[in-house]
């Protein structure tokens, strides 16, 4: 696959990177107070300017999206991604660095896919159904992220017992539908989800790019939500007009 990026005309590439260095900085200050104190915010924010020139590269104003909306994901995931790789890791919250991680390189991919034009005759009913169906996408990557022992049941006689019960039998039936699944997307969410890998080493390893390898994740995810609709774990969609 080519590694040529797409020229845009009438985009200023080095103006769109500096006009939104504050940015960058804004999302790291957000992200480092969710990390140990070891973690400097310095490095945050070099990660973030990497995924800032990355957006600049490829964005595309005759989309119709604005140009934060669209360098948001790649700056936050730039970050995660390299949160992900530091020696402390094993100190993190392991199950929500993964969730954040995985859920902005999904919403990216939403990103690059959405063309920012209105749909003729939509109105607010519509636009809230399909805000529904995205957060409602992001469910199973919550499941997923899940660590172990977070869903260890400790005390038989609570509320929370009963609580935990429900939702380990969800991940349960989760489980067996992400082992029915094709093995191109099984393969990729035990990479995500089982063993720690991040989106772009993932897609390195398969000698894909990295936008490839977190296309490969949106489809899985997409494709084991359809699942879950499919055996009444989720709410289906409505049927397009």
């Amino acid at each position: 696959m080519s590694g040529t990026q797409p020229s845009f005309p009438n985009v200023n590439r080095d103006a769109l990177i500096e006009q939104h260095l504050h940015y960058v900085r804004s999302i790291a200050y957000d992200i480092v107070r969710k990390l140990p104190p070891s973690v400097e915010v310095d490095e945050l924010i070099a990660y973030g300017n990497l995924g800032l020139v990355r957006a600049a590269e490829k964005y595309n104003p005759a989309r119709g999206v604005s140009f934060v909306t669209f360098a948001h994901y790649y700056i936050k995931g730039a970050i995660w991604d390299e949160v992900r790789k530091m020696a402390n890791f094993a100190r993190l919250d392991g199950g929500r660095v993964r969730a954040e991680a995985n859920t902005t390189d999904f919403l990216q991919v939403l990103a690059e896919e959405d063309t920012g034009a209105p749909t003729p005759g939509a109105t607010l009913d519509d636009d809230i159904a399909e805000a529904r169906a995205q957060l409602e996408s992001l469910i199973p990557i919550y499941l997923l992220s899940l660590d172990h022992e977070e869903l260890t049941i400790a005390d038989d006689h609570s509320l929370d017992f009963a609580r935990a019960l429900e939702r380990d039998d969800l991940i349960g039936r989760m489980m067996r539908l992400v082992a029915q699944l094709p093995e191109e997307d099984r393969a990729t969410i035990e990479a995500l989800y089982f063993k720690g890998r991040s989106a772009a080493d993932y897609a390195a390893e398969l000698g894909l790019s990295r936008s490839w390898g977190s296309r490969l994740h949106a489809r899985a995810i997409k494709r084991l939500r359809e699942a879950m609709q499919r055996e009444g774990l989720l709410k289906t969609d409505p049927p397009a007009d």
